[in-house]
């Protein structure tokens, strides 16, 4: 339940600090006394948007604050654990604070916490029924919403819808595939051909600078083997060759080295060189002996550059760089491959989707129709006892023929939505006789109050939010009604915390706590403030709105008794 309530500088209360009791909790007060802001307020702590028009005139920030005791809730709360919010003694104080600047903020349990946390608080916990919510049954689309929760049917329509979005996600992504089938088959051959040009080429790091240096060596081939031949010749083999003259002068040094240690050292120095000589002789015939006169091969050289030079034109100025395409190609090719299996497997996916997803829908098709007659008996008890007798309400299923659909009911394919198969929609007959016709078109607004109301009677056992607010949902009855709609209220606060904002002093007359709302000017300004009523200023309350605000002794002893007949009554 909603223990205590603070809102401070919101709209035009400056600062208000309420407690409220189990059951049912009636605020009540004069047109305009500022009723609808304390509903504001609290929709904004259970997660409406924030504007900064709320915040009173000369203030840049605004606080709702409220305390709910969930003990016997029965409600689950283990996704504030997963949040980081600590939740113990069955206790949750939940704050927001909306600011001028923007920087707006909610604390739950005093942890700084999110608006996504704050909404699943206020679905679990508040179900704010305004005095035009009754609107809401003029669009048939809501009418099944109702029709399941009575039902017990949301968590099945709930399944089948997330099914519904899972199939068509994946089928977007199907027809995304096919769309592009044509163009990736093109890069596909286009990175088919690209790789097969690259590889079959058999390129390798250090070839183009190995081809150069030997195009090099075969376009001056003539000139090398007669310059290193006639080296050879110089060094070794011809008449008087630099070998033979070295030899000469060693040995005319050796005849004279034991003359002068400086002579002999300069021939141990100097004997070397004839080695060398001779090694570099011996490389040169081999070097001369081997050069390959071939314009053939140079031809081949020339050819296999032209070919590098090609495919780098193409597909980068280096050979690295046509390795690094060659890496990139390969991997697209590869993506696009998997591309074509992903088409068979979200095939096999959808199919399997479309099967489960048949079968959810006719289950829930079903059981929709079974429930037909049970739920138009038990409106129309409700709306027999809030003075509508002789009322025909039903639940009316229809379904269209849809030969693309996959899904059959009875044989024959049909239409089906997120909502399930076919659509449903509420007709009446108000008099006893006529053809049921749809509820938007013909119900009037005070029925169309009672309608929900009944609706909110039926549902309140099955539905699990523990707290409810009514904000003049009586505006258009009196009388006799008006009495049979207090006890439904009464009878929804048994098992519910219930808050009920009034103008009918039949229904501000029941048991349980009494608040009265109402403005005051102190230093020229206005204030809202609200306070909890005694046993004779509920007397007084109940007098004024029977009677205005000159309350008669006549009035007040009509409010005396609408008290005693309320204590006196058994809701069962």
């Amino acid at each position: 339940m909603l223990r205590e309530l603070n809102i401070k500088d919101f709209a035009i209360i400056q600062d208000l600090r309420v407690q409220f009791d189990e059951g049912l909790n009636i605020l009540t007060g004069e047109t305009g006394s500022g009723k609808s802001i304390i509903i504001e307020a609290l929709s904004l702590l259970l997660g409406d948007r924030a504007d900064a028009d709320f915040i009173r005139t000369g203030h840049n920030t605004a606080s709702v604050e409220g305390l709910f005791d969930c003990e016997n809730f029965g409600v689950n709360f283990n996704f504030l654990e997963q949040a980081g919010i600590e939740f113990d003694e069955g206790q949750l104080v939940v704050k927001r604070i909306i600011s001028r600047s923007g920087r707006n903020k909610i604390y739950i349990n005093s942890s700084l916490s999110n608006l996504s946390v704050l909404k699943k608080i206020g679905d679990r916990l508040v179900d704010i029924h305004g005095q035009h919510q009754h609107q809401t049954l003029l669009n048939p689309e809501n009418h099944v919403f109702v029709y399941d929760s009575f039902n017990n049917l949301t968590a099945l329509r709930k399944k089948y819808k997330k099914l519904y979005l899972h199939l068509h996600v994946e089928q977007a992504k199907l027809n995304a595939l096919k769309k592009n089938a044509r163009e990736n088959l093109q890069k596909r051959d286009l990175f088919e051909f690209q790789m097969k040009e690259i590889d079959n080429a058999g390129l390798s790091e250090k070839e183009e600078e190995n081809l150069k240096k030997e195009r090099v060596a075969l376009q001056n081939a003539d000139e090398l083997h007669n310059i290193t031949n006639k080296a050879c010749e110089e060094i070794y083999s011809s008449d008087h060759s630099i070998i033979e003259r070295l030899n000469i002068i060693l040995e005319k040094l050796s005849s004279v080295a034991n003359y002068d240690e400086r002579v002999k050292k300069i021939l141990e120095e100097t004997k070397p060189s004839l080695f060398l000589l001779e090694e570099a002789s011996s490389a040169l015939r081999d070097y001369s002996g081997n050069i390959e006169i071939n314009p053939e091969k140079l031809t081949e050289v020339e050819d296999r550059l032209a070919e590098i030079n090609a495919l780098k034109r193409k597909y980068g100025n280096t050979i690295q760089k046509i390795f690094l395409l060659r890496e990139k190609v390969g991997k697209e090719y590869h993506s696009l491959t998997r591309n074509d299996n992903n088409v068979e497997i979200l095939n096999k996916k959808i199919s399997l989707l479309k099967k489960e997803l048949a079968g959810i829908a006719v289950a829930l098709a079903e059981k929709r129709k079974k429930a037909l007659d049970n739920f138009g008996s038990r409106v129309e008890k409700e709306l027999s006892e809030l003075n509508m007798e002789g009322v025909c309400f039903k639940a009316y299923l229809s379904y269209k023929k849809n030969d693309d659909s996959f899904i059959k009911l009875g044989g024959l394919p049909v239409s089906f939505s997120e909502i399930g198969l076919g659509s449903l929609e509420f007709m009446i007959s108000p008099n006893p006789g006529e053809e049921p016709r749809p509820l938007a078109k013909i119900a009037s607004g005070g029925e169309l109050s009672r309608i929900m109301l009944a609706l909110k009677n039926i549902l309140a056992t099955q539905d699990t939010v523990p707290i409810m607010v009514f904000d003049e949902v009586d505006s258009g009855i009196g009388g006799r009604v008006a009495e049979t709609v207090g006890l439904k209220l009464k009878k929804i606060s048994k098992t519910k915390q219930v808050f009920c904002i009034t103008h009918l002093s039949q229904i501000a007359s029941l048991k349980g706590a009494h608040f009265r709302i109402e403005k005051e000017i102190l230093k020229g300004r206005t204030q809202v403030k609200i306070r909890r009523l005694t046993e004779n200023e509920r007397v007084d309350e109940i007098a004024r709105m029977s009677g205005g605000d000159n309350i008669a002794q006549i009035t007040r002893k009509h409010a005396k008794a609408l008290l005693n007949t309320s204590k006196e009554t058994v809701i069962s």
